[in-house]
């Protein structure tokens, strides 16, 4: 099968990628790769020039996870790895997310969107700061990018100029002191939506900052994790009820903190994960008997099933109008 491996981009994400693994495994499964840059605006020409059959997505963050990238792919027809453009516009935005997910969320704490130095001077962002240090982190990006401990409001200007410069609209929100953090890996690769075993990601107490989390620094995961089992089967719930209330197809991974009551915080449902071999992901499913080349080749077969929340192309099926309604 001739397969577009899509990487790159316009994201501070764009080096994030694990296309040279997928690259060698589609090709180790027998199928022609072809390299697609993304960062060019006559994308949608060169996809259509390239005659690939599938796209397999392995560029991240803004641009690439937000449905934009989707939304490409089904325009011109294009089967593509990962949730459908509507999923993916609603999980990569930090305060959409916040609202999808409020029913399912224990930790419903107050948050503060920033766009200028003027939103400083909302109740909110004081608010915010009444329960202790704030996070603030920018609304569409993702692998820890960006993210910033607040210690005190004094300090808070200084740091969102940079931020709001390098990155447009923030969100900031009380800091939950970590008690444990976890991965969930939830997929329908099968047919079926599947919640697989829980991986605790060990940070030492530490925050799971961007060199943790991209393999700067070395971490320790627990697959399956050990847990109580009525927190385990809690966490697992709540994964797949974001997931399916989401309209999530392929593989996604929910990221939740736990605090000391046991009380849950779902931070984001990440729907084009890290592929890297050492990423979650892979990890989780080799710990299930599933090794990496067949991991590759069950999202790319995905591809092919129908998304959710998508509706065909209604080619020349518009109803009639008369022609006192067209004047």
């Amino acid at each position: 099968m001739r397969v577009g491996l899509l990487f790159g981009g316009w994201s501070y994400e764009a080096f994030l990628s694990a296309t040279p693994a997928i690259e060698k495994s589609l090709i180790r499964n027998g199928h022609d790769v072809v390299l697609i840059d993304c960062a060019n605006n006559m994308l949608p020409s060169i996809l259509k020039e390239s005659k690939i059959e599938v796209a397999f997505l392995s560029s991240h963050g803004y641009y690439h996870e937000d449905g934009r990238l989707q939304g490409i792919c089904d325009w011109i027809d294009l089967p593509y790895t990962g949730a459908n453009h509507f999923s993916s516009a609603i999980c990569m935005n930090k305060e959409l997310f916040k609202h999808a997910i409020s029913g399912f969320n224990e930790h419903n704490t107050p948050y503060a969107n920033i766009k200028s130095l003027e939103d400083l001077k909302k109740d909110n962002v004081n608010h915010v700061f009444t329960l202790g240090k704030a996070i603030i982190k920018p609304i569409t990006s993702g692998a820890s990018i960006g993210i910033k401990i607040i210690e005190h409001k004094n300090q808070l200007e200084e740091d969102l100029v940079k931020l709001l410069g390098d990155y447009g609209e923030c969100i900031i929100e009380p800091f939950i002191e970590i008690n444990r953090e976890f991965s969930i890996v939830v997929h329908d690769l099968l047919g079926e939506i599947e919640v697989m075993d829980i991986c605790e990601i060990l940070t030492n107490g530490d925050f799971f900052d961007f060199e943790m989390k991209n393999g700067y620094q070395d971490i320790k995961k627990t697959i399956p994790a050990e847990l109580d089992e009525q927190l385990e089967e809690k966490l697992k719930i709540i994964s797949k009820s974001v997931y399916e209330k989401l309209g999530v197809d392929g593989v996604a991974r929910i990221d939740i903190l736990v605090d000391s009551t046991n009380r849950i915080n779902i931070l984001e449902a990440n729907t084009l994960p890290g592929l890297m071999p050492q990423s979650v992901v892979p990890s989780v499913f080799s710990n299930q008997g599933i090794e990496y080349d067949k991991l590759i080749e069950m999202i790319l077969m995905r591809s092919f099933s129908p998304k959710r929340f998508t509706s065909k192309k209604q080619y020349g099926n518009q109803p009639k109008l008369s022609i006192d309604v067209l004047m």
